[in-house]
């Protein structure tokens, strides 16, 4: 249900995203960006510790999530600034321990990752 909270169709593959803990083999992140900027999905296999480049949101602030692909849930990390980098922690670490970090521009109104859109 990840994809039915945001417009997926518009999501183009942009590894600068991730700046530091991209990891190699498995544990390699995946990032992507939605075309207008509105918001970016960044999958992190094993739940290693990552920094994000925030000016790839085109916003003033971000509202950011853990979206567990497990369960289905997700839960709001915080709003923060759009500049510089920031680093990102995931709940838990290690196989098995997979996590999709959500950055929408918080004018946006998106759902909660995994709550389909209206």
């Amino acid at each position: 249900r990840l994809f039915e909270s945001r417009p997926w169709q518009t999501l183009q593959p942009n590894p600068s995203i991730v700046v530091a803990g991209q990891g190699s083999g498995e544990d390699h992140i995946q990032a992507a960006r939605a075309s207008d900027g509105k918001f970016l999905v960044v999958y992190v296999p094993r739940g290693n510790n990552l920094t994000i480049d925030m000016t790839k949101i085109d916003a003033s602030h971000a509202t950011a999530y853990w979206f567990n692909p497990h369960d289905g849930k997700s839960n709001e990390i915080g709003k923060f600034l759009v500049s510089g980098t920031r680093d990102f922690s995931p709940p838990s670490r290690g196989v098995d321990n997979d996590w999709v970090l959500v950055l929408d521009d918080a004018s946006q109104d998106f759902p909660p990752p995994g709550v389909p859109a209206t």
